[in-house]
């Protein structure tokens, strides 16, 4: 465990110390049933969050090394043990930690929203992955302010990992070659490489994908306004 682990820990021991009452009363791990309806606005959602962190992770490559593919690759080797280890426990506690007790523990919602965001980018340790943790953390804490359900959150943090971890197994098996391809496909399609074979930067890339990527930030947000009413 690093010091950045132990201190958003003790950050978090803080906030339930002195916000007793929330914890008692479940504030900050409030849970709702939801409708299949409902079901399928995640699930959009978590495809166009795929959208804004492949760019953002597009533009982190150019700086710093991806640690994360190797670590996917390997954990594709151990599928039923990987759902839980990175899909499932992270969905539910980091998000217990950040969009609950850290995002429902300061005071502002707005100072709330880029604070957990930050600590959730710092999680993360690596910088590469940090980049578009942060950005993630802001849509997801925009999710949870905007629903007050945070059983929505741990959805779309679950499919997020969830395709990931499957992109990386389509990989070692034969079994998943459509899947890889038609993924492939679309990704190299919406965000193309921002880097040509000689190692050049390719700023039409660039442009291309960052009006991809706000399209979608702009999507992603209007299905939560339009998708949930505010929370009350």
């Amino acid at each position: 465990m690093s010091i950045i682990h132990i201190g958003i820990y003790a950050l978090v021991g803080i906030i339930l110390y002195r916000k007793k009452k929330e914890l008692m009363t479940g504030t900050f791990f409030h849970f709702e049933g939801i409708s299949f309806s409902c079901f399928l606005l995640l699930l959009a959602e978590s495809v166009l969050l795929i959208v804004i962190a492949s760019f953002v992770n597009n533009c982190s490559l150019l700086f710093f090394e991806n640690k994360v593919a190797a670590a996917l690759k390997e954990a594709a080797g151990h599928l039923p043990a990987s759902i839980v280890i990175l899909c499932v426990y992270p969905a539910l506690w980091e998000e217990f930690l950040f969009r609950g007790v850290i995002l429902g523990g300061i005071k502002g919602t707005g100072k709330g929203i880029v604070i957990s965001s930050g600590l959730f980018a710092l999680w993360h340790l690596n910088p590469n992955q940090m980049s578009y943790a942060f950005v993630m953390g802001l849509l997801l804490s925009a999710m949870a302010v905007r629903t007050g359900n945070l059983i929505c959150t741990v959805i779309v943090h679950f499919l997020f990992n969830f395709y990931n971890l499957a992109f990386a197994a389509a990989l070692q098996t034969g079994a998943g070659e459509s899947f890889h391809s038609l993924a492939k496909i679309l990704t190299g399609f919406l965000l193309p490489s921002l880097r040509g074979p000689d190692g050049t930067f390719l700023f039409a890339n660039f442009l291309y994908g960052l009006v991809i990527a706000v399209s979608a930030v702009i999507l992603y947000l209007y299905i939560l306004r339009r998708g949930w009413g505010a929370k009350e």
